[in-house]
């Protein structure tokens, strides 16, 4: 039998859309600087 793991997760996609909306270039910067912080 194979080993299986779920993740799971919830995001505020308020804030990100906010985020993309009022900085532009720099929101999706910001959003990808998080999401590499959050996985190392």
């Amino acid at each position: 039998m194979k080993n299986t793991v779920i993740f799971s997760a919830h995001h505020d996609s308020a804030f990100e859309f906010n985020t993309f909306y009022y900085l532009k270039r720099f929101g999706q910067i910001t959003i990808n600087v998080g999401y590499l912080g959050v996985g190392i």
